[in-house]
């Protein structure tokens, strides 16, 4: 099951609609304990943003929730409100994105977690961009900066930098190093994909961009 998971997350990372949803369809959901439960739900869950349907998105995210807290987990209930925030600022709802994140702000230990507290960042400039607050979105920005330097990889540094782009409009340096900075990490992640999964990475990644930028035009 962890395999198969596994597997399934990462077609969802590339874009690959069909191939994730027959590798989720071919786990036996009674066969897993209450952390896989949570962590296949959530991956349901993503799979449905894939294909916008969200309705069933919310509802395999109600379902993570109930998981991640049978399997006591804080870290898993962190993941999902992630996806509840992303789901909401895929709608536009401010407020449920908005009531999502104060949720979250207290959890100061989980957040301690790199790759955790980036996402947490990440969520919150696009937050500020949807509001039209660039200073703040800069501001996040530039906390997820040092952290970048801290870790060899992150899947969303493209995406970061590319908000830090929209929120460093009117600084022309710092707004070109963040531009170069998103065109790096995005050709070095799509360099590394399998090339027949290149194109839906490449789908993947605009459509991440435009719903938490709220953006039509960022491409």
């Amino acid at each position: 099951a962890e395999v198969a998971l596994l597997k399934a997350r990462i077609a969802i990372a590339l874009g690959d609609r069909d191939g994730a949803k027959k590798l989720l369809d071919a786990i036996d959901a009674n066969q897993l304990n209450a952390e896989q439960k949570a962590e296949f739900a959530i991956a349901q869950a993503q799979h449905f943003a894939l294909i916008d349907a969200r309705k069933d998105e919310a509802a395999k995210l109600d379902e993570a929730a109930k998981a991640a807290a049978d399997a006591h987990s804080g870290t898993l209930g962190l993941r999902v409100n992630f996806e509840r925030i992303r789901l909401a600022l895929a709608g536009k709802d401010k407020k449920a994105a908005a009531d999502a994140i104060a949720k979250i702000r207290d959890q100061t230990l989980r957040l301690n977690d790199v790759p955790l507290r980036l996402i947490w960042i990440e969520l919150q400039t696009a937050m500020a961009l949807q509001n039209g607050d660039s200073k703040q979105a800069a501001m996040h920005y530039r906390e997820a900066l040092p952290l970048l330097k801290s870790v060899e990889t992150y899947a969303n540094a493209g995406l970061l930098h590319a908000m830090g782009e929209l929120a460093l409009a009117d600084d022309q340096a710092q707004h070109a190093a963040a531009h170069a900075a998103a065109e790096a990490e995005n050709t070095r992640l799509i360099a590394a994909a399998p090339e027949q999964s290149r194109a839906s990475l490449k789908s993947e990644l605009a459509r991440r961009r435009r719903e938490e930028t709220g953006r039509a035009d960022v491409i």
